[in-house]
């Protein structure tokens, strides 16, 4: 069966393995590539510096070699299959190798009746020149945004074979809603009902529906890039970052997508921050770390709390407990907001101890 776009002899292929990344020794076949295989080839390609890399069963990198043909395909579909970028971003590749971003978000083209999601690999790390100087006379590092691009940290892979990552754009659709449905709900969540909190989550025109929406389908962009193009879809270079993150590498797509659920079911503040524009990466690599971190603050947000009430019960029943001891720190030589700081600080001091003797009476 042939391709409308790929001939048989279109492609010949190298198999190239860093041993870096998988701990073998390179080794290079010089075989036929047939449509089909293309079609059924593995879950992850890209065409990048004229190469077309498709990710193996066997988790190995297969490079293929440019069009021998120096005409570009006849029909409209031709090269230009869908790729999300290493920003979440969907990208188009041309005949030529080069990058163009897509008008929309464009999930997936039919390769030879299949219908397969091409997304952008850079190449291993290995291949990336660490160097301690500017290479250009100008002051910048790389020649272009692939060469930077290749810079971004840990070469791992998400599992391979995943049969969770989605395909269609049901599929798709199914775990916008689930975010959308963790993001807009209310009950249990970890967060105080503040008059903000109110005002942020119960105001239709605070946060809207389609603004809503829109964060979870660029999460859901981001994390489907993570696990078909590998952490190059995270854009970050905090090593705290890549250290909790490297411990999700064996998440399946699904698990993940659960794990992010989870967070935006019950941290209010999370989502608030990603609606105001915080890094999605974060909570697309590491949402257990975030879901953690989030619940231990609410608790000590709601121990703080009842610290500062029972130091106010505590002041009323003895002013003196408020008197300044301190002549350099009089609120009389203090900004309001340190007033206010200080305060707050006496507050939690008394309390504690009104705590501490309630105990053990």
């Amino acid at each position: 069966m042939s391709s409308p776009f790929i001939s048989e002899d279109t492609y010949e292929h190298a198999i190239d393995v860093a041993p870096e990344a998988h701990g073998k020794t390179p080794s290079y076949s010089q075989t036929s590539l047939s449509p089909q295989n293309v079609a059924h080839f593995g879950n992850v390609g890209f065409l990048a510096d004229n190469l077309l890399y498709v990710e193996q069963e066997s988790q190995q990198l297969e490079t293929l070699s440019t069009l021998n043909s120096s005409s570009p395909p006849q029909n409209d579909v031709g090269l230009h299959q869908t790729m999300f970028g290493s920003f979440g971003e969907s990208f188009t590749t041309v005949h030529d190798g080069s990058y163009r971003p897509s008008e929309g978000l464009i999930h997936s083209q039919r390769l030879d009746g299949q219908n397969t999601a091409l997304v952008v690999v850079p190449p291993a790390l290995s291949q990336v020149q660490q160097t301690s100087q500017p290479r250009q006379a100008n002051g910048v590092y790389f020649d272009n945004f692939n060469h930077g691009i290749n810079a971004l940290p840990p070469f791992w892979r998400c599992p391979a074979n995943d049969t969770s990552i989605p395909t269609t754009d049901d599929h798709r659709q199914y775990w916008a809603g689930r975010l959308l449905a963790g993001m807009n709900n209310l009950t249990d969540v970890f967060d105080k009902p503040s008059a903000a909190f109110r005002k942020h989550w119960f105001d239709p025109s605070w946060y809207t529906a389609p603004h809503r929406e829109s964060v979870c389908w660029e999460i859901l962009a981001i994390a489907e890039g993570l696990h078909r193009s590998r952490p190059f879809a995270l854009q970050t270079f905090d090593p705290q970052f890549w250290k909790q993150t490297f411990k999700t590498r064996d998440w399946t797509f699904s698990q993940r997508m659960e794990k992010i659920i989870t967070l935006l079911t019950y941290s209010k503040a999370r989502c608030e921050r990603l609606l105001g524009g915080m890094s999605m990466h974060h909570v697309v690599g590491n949402p257990v770390t975030l879901l953690s971190s989030t619940r231990g603050n609410a608790k000590q947000n709601r121990r703080r709390q009842d610290f500062l009430e029972a130091g106010r019960e505590a002041q009323k029943l003895d002013p003196a407990l408020g008197v300044v001891e301190d002549p350099a720190t009089s609120p009389d030589n203090l900004s309001r907001n340190a007033r206010q700081n200080l305060k707050r600080q006496r507050l939690l001091e008394v309390g504690r101890a009104a705590k501490r003797q309630k105990t053990e009476l």
